[in-house]
């Protein structure tokens, strides 16, 4: 991986010395690779609302980078998502690893 393809760590984590990374996700392989941490929360629904945050970033940064309005993206990714949930088109398998 070259310099170029590494995420940054966002300045508001850098600052705050309780941040912790909840998850990562890679494409390698044509496949999907998440590292995260499944009991970050005790009530599991809050991954809900994190999934919903990321979606709404990815509407907003499509917006500044291509003009696309941000509510027509996530309503793409909800659709998408959505259909995914109901009829898989890959398995979901790995390894748990503790650390």
């Amino acid at each position: 991986m070259t310099e170029q393809e590494r995420l940054p760590v966002p300045i508001a984590a850098k600052r705050d010395e309780k941040s912790v990374e909840i998850f990562s996700a890679w494409i390698a392989e044509n496949e999907l690779f998440c590292v995260l941490r499944p009991d970050w929360w005790s009530d599991v629904s809050a991954w809900g609302l994190v999934l919903a945050d990321v979606a709404r970033h990815v509407g907003d940064a499509i917006e500044h980078e291509s003009g696309k309005p941000a509510p027509e993206t996530v309503e793409l990714i909800k659709s998408s998502f959505n259909g995914e949930l109901e009829s898989s088109t890959t398995r979901s398998e790995g390894e748990y690893v503790d650390d």
